[in-house]
């Protein structure tokens, strides 16, 4: 058994450059060439097919998030908390991110509601009312 594939070894091997034309040296040049081309040319390609699908996926991402905002936005405006108190919200929370050395940051009207989830000490001065009606900026103390 070893001889005979061993003879259909040798007879392949020995076909294979007749088939293709590949019996002088100069053809083999040109046909190790091209064949360098197109591992290049493929291999080029498998790496462009990885990148784009790799930022295609990234920008679905980026979209589903960015819809996913506006779906956020739109129930809760429909929900009764307006616009600008959902904006208002959002900011704070993304203040509160970029600076994660404050704990909580609230924003006070003038009728004392604030931007708290729940009930907090306020550490304002007595005048700080007549103050926000001049157009001043009020900071209450951190505590």
């Amino acid at each position: 058994m070893p001889e005979r594939t061993t003879h259909l070894t040798k007879t392949v091997v020995e076909q294979v450059p007749k088939v293709v034309r590949l019996e002088s040296i100069k053809s083999r040049i040109v046909g190790l060439a091209l064949l360098a081309t197109l591992i290049h040319s493929l291999g080029m390609a498998w790496i462009s097919y990885a990148q784009n699908r790799a930022a295609l996926t990234d920008k679905i991402a980026e979209e589903l998030q960015g819809v996913s905002a506006q779906t956020a936005l739109e129930r809760r405006t429909a929900a009764g908390v307006p616009p600008a108190g959902a904006r208002l919200s959002e900011y704070l929370t993304s203040v509160e991110e970029r600076f994660p050395d404050y704990e909580e940051l609230i924003v006070i009207d003038r009728e004392g509601q604030t931007s708290a989830d729940g009930p907090g000490e306020l550490n304002f001065s007595p005048d700080w009312l007549e103050r926000v009606a001049a157009d001043e900026v009020v900071i209450a103390d951190a505590y």
